[in-house]
């Protein structure tokens, strides 16, 4: 389908994680580590009983007594001297010391107490040197969350809802924290501390200057953690602070091959045994930016980087726990599903599937701790990521497991769209109404009837939702995504109506694709930019097929250069699976150039055709890619059969033989029950190659092929009805009436003239469809066809009537002057 899907990548704060013990070894009992909650006054502070304390890492809570005591228990994998931290809720209160409540684990549990100091809110104290440096810090290190919601567009971050958040806890109004901010970054520039002028230009959104400061503040406190053995653990540690935060500045600047550079010299120097929970953190940013650029860039670079993103977040999953760590464990998780599905889309087969499952997993694994009650935006991202790795799973199986697939995706995106509202989270609900849209799309495929029009129908409307978002100019990436997605919905309702309303749909959907494209480059958006190209000339082509003879010829043209430019991108080595439908498609559209050619080029493109299909059934395997093997052994069918009516003797008939077995073939997958449509082409298609053979035959053999081309077509017109598929319907009632007359020719009395009258019929179904005003060309091989049955029956008034209707319609045309003077005289 090349639809284009908005994902949720996760990021956490900068938090500690435990790791697990060997499975094989009994837990260690919990250490306790005491503490005390006060309030602090001018010269001395006072107790607070019954403050609910909540050690952040491991989700404990416990409750401080009348003495403002209380008891934490540590798991035994929390080392002395690492960083924790706590979360105090006392009304009208907030942390004042140790800053943002974090602290040490002491050395000696048994002697040491750990004290934090509240204040009221709004006290200015808050706004102390030290607080403000760890509220940009922090905002530093939680904003790369929306390069990842930002799509590929490099918008800049928003630092503003960071300090919204810090006024609400410390109880100030967001503007008098921005003053107070910028009164800080005031002073740092006098001071010229390189971390903190790092911390000023991240605050100021120059994120380049601030990288290019804090790798040189990093690389400061290398050389000191090498010359300074006495102060290794402090230095240890800022140094893996500041190569972290230049790793995030430079993802903030769009620049993830420097990021992932700066994250793996930090993960050089961090040490699993003495900071195992700053190990597993430091292993999910080089993740994050390994699938970041994985994503934005081709070839086997990605599938190595998106690779080595997958590793990266199995390993931190040795120490993100879920019984230590649930939280982390789930955005690790969730994170982890995105990295095997965009891996899952530059692979192919059983591997492809096997990553995808992989990927549903992962997901589920998160919504064990992402809950809808108590953490209901990660829910929803989840939900939304869950979708899209169904959606891709339905594209890997067939028939009712691919179906229920589908469902299950439509339902995770309404899910997340229970959270996430236009009003509260307008960018993301337009993301998960674009991938609601896409599922509606692909089970619309899946249906027949009144149903698929219906799925359709909610599909454009969930993408023009989105599109109500997106069109501010702010989004463009996310803009030309979802007009790429509504062109498939305008086509696939084309290709389900007829008339003036069809012809409408197309053009909606040649228009919707040319204004994706202004935006995908090849140069920033390769892969969206092929797979656009790629729709386009589906639609072209589908246009063409409506359009009268100029016209048809010149969209073909247009859809064969669309093809050929997708595949500039998609290749064979880089792109297996999209190659293959790339190619598959260039044939449908060779071969139907060839139609609206003669002699020695549209035998050309013909051959090309066939060599297209042949292409896409190098990847199209009847085992690893049943239905799209079926499709390009109809479309190879199709080409064959018409290079057969271009050819003589013997070498006709091995094709129309080989066009009979493709057929078959595709009639092996194509079922009745589980895809009705495409078994109805099939049968329309084989229809036609047997009355061709018979047609090259004599005797009973010709009669035999005759029989079962009727055969086939009626059982194309059990699906194909007048109601709900009236294209098709009509194709296959014109296609009948041939095979009928021609069955006429070798019977004899009562026999031939009931399959000339039946004939009679079918070919007058047709024309009420294919009408003179609303598709002349079809209507035209209609009204010849039935002309020479009339003759067949000596029906000579209704030959002359069709015949003066063919001469006024083609007054060019003599051979039709000349029937109307014959069949007139014998009036």
């Amino acid at each position: 389908m090349n639809a284009l899907r908005a994902t949720c990548l996760i990021l956490p704060w900068f938090a500690c994680v435990t790791a697990p013990m060997p499975a094989q070894t009994p837990a260690r009992p919990s250490r306790m580590l005491h503490g005390k909650v006060v309030k602090l006054r001018e010269a001395y502070s006072d107790p607070v009983a019954n403050a609910n304390v909540t050690l952040e890492q491991s989700g404990k809570m416990v409750t401080s007594n009348s003495a403002g005591l209380f008891l934490m228990p540590l798991p035994a994998e929390f080392l002395a001297g690492e960083e924790i931290r706590f979360s105090i809720d006392v009304p009208g209160y907030a942390v004042f010391e140790p800053v943002e409540a974090r602290t040490r684990i002491p050395h000696d549990l048994r002697k040491e107490i750990v004290a934090f100091g509240l204040l009221p809110k709004g006290s200015p104290k808050f706004f102390s040197h030290e607080h403000l440096t760890m509220l940009l810090k922090g905002a530093a290190e939680k904003s790369t969350e929306q390069v990842r919601e930002q799509g590929r567009e490099k918008a800049v971050p928003d630092l503003s809802r960071y300090l919204k958040d810090w006024a609400v806890q410390y109880g100030f109004g967001v503007e008098q924290v921005k003053a107070e901010v910028d009164h800080w970054i005031a002073e740092v520039e006098k001071k010229q501390d390189i971390y903190e002028l790092g911390l000023a230009a991240f605050a100021r959104k120059n994120f380049a200057e601030a990288g290019n400061l804090f790798q040189e503040s990093a690389q400061q406190k290398e050389r000191k953690l090498l010359e300074a053995r006495q102060h290794e653990n402090q230095i240890y540690e800022e140094t893996i602070r500041d190569y972290r935060l230049a790793g995030a500045s430079q993802y903030n600047a769009y620049d993830f091959r420097k990021a992932i550079e700066l994250y793996e010299k930090e993960l050089s120097l961090a040490d699993r045994r003495r900071t195992p929970q700053l190990w597993a953190a430091v292993l999910v940013d080089c993740g994050n930016s390994r699938a970041r650029f994985g994503e934005r860039t081709s070839a086997e670079e990605a599938v190595t980087s998106l690779r080595k993103a997958v590793d990266a977040y199995r390993n931190a999953l040795e120490v993100r726990t879920r019984t230590q760590l649930p939280q982390d464990w789930a955005a690790t998780q969730n994170n982890l599903g995105i990295a095997l599905r965009d891996l899952a889309e530059r692979s192919e087969g059983p591997q492809a599937a096997a990553y995808l499952e992989q990927a549903v997993g992962a997901c589920r694994n998160a919504l064990e701790v992402y809950t809808r009650a108590q953490l209901p935006q990660d829910w929803a991202a989840t939900q939304n990521n869950l979708g899209i790795a169904l959606e891709d799973l339905a594209g890997q199986s067939e028939g009712p497991r691919a179906a229920a697939y589908l469902e299950q995706a439509a339902g995770a995106y309404r899910h997340a769209l229970e959270v996430r509202t236009r009003e509260q989270s307008p960018r993301a609900w337009a993301g998960t109404q674009n991938n609601l849209g896409t599922a509606l799309v692909a089970l619309a495929a899946r249906s027949e009837g009144p149903q698929t029009a219906a799925y359709l129908e909610q599909a454009v409307g969930a993408y023009r939702s989105a599109l109500a978002v997106f069109a501010d100019g702010q989004l463009p990436e996310e803009r030309s995504g979802t007009q790429n997605n509504l062109g498939i919905a305008f086509r696939d309702l084309g290709e389900r109506s007829e008339g003036p309303q069809a012809a409408a749909y197309l053009e909606q959907a040649v228009g919707a694709f040319q204004n994706a494209l202004e935006v995908q480059t090849r140069e920033q958006l390769p892969q969206d930019r092929a797979a656009t190209q790629y729709n386009l000339g589906t639609a072209l082509w589908d246009l063409a097929g409506r359009s009268d003879a100029p016209r048809a010829a010149a969209y073909l043209e247009q859809a064969l250069g669309a093809f050929r430019n997708a595949l500039e991108v998609r290749t064979r080595e880089h792109l297996p699976k999209a190659w293959a439908t790339t190619q598959s498609h260039l044939g449908v559209a060779l071969w139907a150039l060839a139609g609206r050619h003669e002699g020695p080029q549209a035998a050309t493109y013909l051959e090309q055709a066939v060599s297209a299909f042949r292409n896409a059934l190098e990847v199209y395997t009847r085992a690893q890619l049943p239905q799209d093997w079926a499709m390009a052994q109809n479309n190879q069918g199709l080409a064959l059969g018409d290079l057969a009516r271009r050819s003589q003797g013997p070498q006709a008939e091995a094709y129309l033989e080989q066009a009979v077995g493709a057929y078959r073939n595709a009639l092996e997958v194509y079922t009745r029950e589980q895809l009705p449509q495409n078994w109805a082409a099939a049968q329309n298609n084989l229809g036609l190659a047997l009355r061709d053979l018979a047609r090259r035959g004599q005797g009973p053999q010709a009669a035999v092929y005759l029989q079962q081309a009727v055969g086939a077509f009626r059982r194309a017109l059990e699906v194909y009805t007048r109601a709900q598929l009236p294209q098709g319907w009509a194709t296959a009632q014109n296609n009948l009436g041939t095979a009928l007359r021609d069955l006429a020719g070798p019977s004899e009395g009562p026999h031939a003239a009931a399959y000339l009258e039946q004939a009679v019929a079918a070919f007058r179904g047709a024309l009420e469809v294919r009408t003179e005003a609303s598709l002349p060309q079809p209507w035209g091989q209609t009204m010849r066809s039935l002309a020479l049955t009339y003759e067949q029956t000596k029906d000579w008034a209704h030959a002359l009537d069709t015949y003066e209707r063919l001469a006024h319609h083609y007054p060019d045309d003599p051979d039709f002057r000349a029937k109307v003077e014959e069949l007139s005289k014998l009036q």
